[in-house]
């Protein structure tokens, strides 16, 4: 399985950035490497406004809301 790492904004809930591998194999690496998230299928980390976002599908292909 492949898990994408997804940047994007907490205020609007629009991407910021593209779709990327983020080099985890499944998401029980992610939580284990990341801690738990209250979102398990697709944990969302960070602070504030910026946040990232880990799926097995991509969200945004070039950054834009795609």
């Amino acid at each position: 399985m492949r898990v994408y790492v997804t940047p994007f904004d907490h205020n609007t809930k629009l991407c910021s950035g593209p779709s990327i591998d983020s080099g985890f194999v499944s998401m029980g690496q992610v939580l284990e490497a990341m801690g738990p998230s209250p979102y398990p299928k697709t944990p969302i980390y960070g602070e504030g406004k910026d946040r990232v976002i880990f799926s097995t599908f991509i969200f945004s292909i070039d950054g834009a809301v795609t």
